[in-house]
Order: structure tokens, then sequence, then C-alpha cells
């Protein structure tokens, strides 16, 4: 659109026509450069939110992480620990 607003605005040789074509394509330059602005805000929170949501994941992963250790001890280490405890009932 802004290419055929700007080959209609300057002909050379032609006047300066001021007609229901010009005027729609300088709306629709204006409608789409709306619409290019409101597209780069969303992507920028789009992005902000997959950062945010990749640092939850990594926090996420760690937590994962320290509980399957824990696990780990608990069950490889601590129950041998405990078989060898004598448990006397009451």
């Amino acid at each position: 659109s802004q290419t055929r607003l700007d080959n209609r605005t300057f002909r050379p040789n032609v006047e300066l026509c001021r007609d229901r074509v010009q005027y729609r394509l300088i709306e629709e330059v204006f409608e789409i450069s709306t619409n290019i602005e409101r597209l780069q805000e969303k992507l920028a929170d789009a992005e902000a939110s997959l950062k945010g949501l990749i640092r939850k994941q990594l926090s996420l992963e760690e937590d994962i992480e320290v509980k399957a250790n824990s696990l780990f001890i608990d069950q490889d280490q601590c129950m041998e620990l405990r078989k060898q405890i004598n448990h006397v009932p009451h």
C-alpha cells in the first residue's frame, strides 16, 4: 500500500490527484502501520511471557532434581540404615 501511495503521489509530469482512491490508500497505510505497531507490542509481550515460562521451567526442573535426589538418598541410603536398626514392638 505504501508503494502504491508513493507511486501515485510522486508521478512525474502528472498533477497530484486527491480522490477517493488516494484517501483510501492513505487510510490503508495508516491501518497497516497501526496493525504493525500492535503486533510488535503483542510480540514483545509474548517474548516476555516466554522468558518467564522458561525461568519457571528451569526452577521446576531444579526442584524435581532436588526431590529425585532426596528420594534416592531416602530409598537407597537411609533404607539400609533402617533395616539395620532392631525395632522392638511395644
